[in-house]
């Protein structure tokens, strides 16, 4: 069983409340020097500067101007035009201004957060497929709360390449471009302002990311744009409990910190080092997930598997949500491979099976790692294959699950059903390593039923040849 490399896990943990794509130059957290890191961070606060003062400056020119002029009215709408850009941004904060250069689709620009509305800032771009595949939901979202919410999609891409994207055919009706079918605006960041006041601000290196403005002009929320239902629904109804929010961004802003001192610390090769930091960590917080899992990594890397399954096991007594609790137990299931607990091994493969029978992905991926990553003398083909089938079962016709099943006969030397729902597979999709693997098989089902050939032919003689010469010996000694 394969385990990611700790730094990548780690790495993956101090963007805790991301889960899309990457927008920092430190994206590759693993492979990328702490000197690099901080060159990253001064270009952007050193871009920031520069944009902020020449539009203080531009802002400060257009008030005396208009002042000399003797008119009040223009130079607090100068002030207004100022640009604000913060420092840092958290759950509690008065939201920042919004800067955009052109609306995309839509007719009503965002001047400012009106008293009573809750608005989702939401940043995104053409070429991130998680900010894609939210776009149909925050759609619907804004048909459902209508005037009650406003949401606003903030790209930083020019002109000409959101409007490429926005002519071609949408995920939500395929009839429909995304411009006929999206309910909500697009807008485009006027230089980055409104990515650096709210993106940079709160530290957020990923997108999909949406922020939540409350009634208040505070900010309420900040997370994926999936994930945001139940707390909008709160904000909405005035029941949001915006202090217990504080407290909770708090604390994963201290976790995001010790995270990134772990990954320095796991540079460094100490592991040992990391192990004590985390449990330093862990004395103030027993229960804290991502330092368990952690940790966890940290030992079932270093070989030390009865203690990384001791770990996981305090992780899973805090009964954490369903989708959480199967992905701990797949790693849990790979530590006990590692361990050489093939017993046990199966057993929690039965019942991760039951949890996950009607999620044909998460069906896929355990036949898989049944199949290829368990050694033969600990496999359980039989159970394998009934996963196998119920993932294709769920899902017919996806070549992923099809490639798995066809993977779990070949593993039981059924070498022509493997071929026979690989060919299926092939036919599912135009993945060149799906093709290449049917080729594998057929190559090895001609070379176990091809003839014996020429050189065989001649070894047998040369063996016949060979007793006759020792009989003609054995005859000469005789006489």
């Amino acid at each position: 069983m394969r385990f990611p490399n700790i730094l990548v896990v780690i790495a993956a943990m101090t963007l805790a409340f991301t889960s899309g794509c990457g927008v920092e130059s430190t994206v590759d957290v693993g492979s990328t020097t702490d000197a690099a890191v901080d060159a990253a961070k001064g270009a952007v606060e050193n871009a920031a500067d520069a944009v902020e003062a020449k539009a203080s400056d531009a802002a400060a020119s257009l008030k005396s101007t208009v002042m000399a002029e003797g008119s009040a009215d223009d130079a607090a709408a100068a002030d207004d035009a100022k640009v604000d850009i913060p420092e840092s941004l958290a759950i509690g904060d008065k939201a920042p201004k919004v800067y955009m250069s052109k609306m995309m689709t839509g007719t009503d620009p965002v001047n400012g957060f009106e008293k009573g509305k809750v608005y989702v800032v939401e940043f995104w771009a053409t070429w991130c497929g998680p900010c894609l595949a939210s776009m149909p939901h925050m759609s619907g979202l804004q048909e459902e709360y209508g005037d009650k919410v406003r949401f606003i999609g903030f790209t930083e891409e020019d002109e000409a390449t959101v409007q490429g994207f926005l002519d071609e055919p949408s995920r939500i009706d395929e009839s429909k471009t995304w411009a006929e079918a999206l309910k909500y605006s697009l807008v485009l960041d006027d230089e980055g302002m409104t990515s650096k006041s709210y993106m940079a601000a709160a530290k957020q290196g990923g997108i999909p990311t949406a922020f939540v403005v409350g009634k208040d002009g505070h900010l309420e929320w900040l997370g994926h744009p999936m994930d945001m239902d139940e707390p909008l629904s709160q904000i909405v109804e005035g029941t949001f409990d915006r202090e217990a929010a504080v407290a909770e961004f708090a604390k994963k802003a201290a976790e995001q910190k010790a995270m990134m001192g772990l990954r320095k610390a796991m540079q460094s090769g100490d592991t040992e080092k990391v192990v004590e930091l985390l449990d330093e960590m862990l004395e103030s917080d027993p229960e804290n997930i991502n330092f368990l899992m952690t940790k966890a990594q940290i030992l079932a890397q270093s070989d030390k598997t009865d203690e990384a399954i001791a770990v996981v096991d305090k992780v899973i007594a805090t009964k954490p949500e369903e989708g959480m609790l199967n992905r701990i137990q797949m790693m849990k299931f790979g530590m006990l491979v590692q361990g050489g607990k093939g017993e046990e091994a199966n057993t929690l493969a039965a019942e991760l099976s039951e949890s996950m029978w009607d999620d044909s992905m998460e069906l896929n991926g355990l036949a898989w790692s049944m199949a290829t990553e368990v050694p033969g003398e600990m496999q359980d083909l039989p159970l394998a294959l009934k996963i196998a089938k119920r993932a294709v079962e769920l899902e017919e016709g996806e070549a992923n699950s099809i490639d798995t099943l066809a993977r779990v006969h070949y593993e039981m030397g059924e070498l022509q059903k493997a071929i026979d729902w690989q060919k299926k597979a092939v036919e599912a999709s135009d993945n060149p390593a799906i093709k290449a693997t049917l080729e594998g098989y057929e190559a090895e089902l001609e070379l176990q039923n091809a003839p014996a050939d020429e050189g065989d032919d001649s070894d047998a003689e040369a063996d016949s040849d060979a007793e006759g010469d020792a009989e003609e010996e054995a005859e000469a000694s005789a006489e």
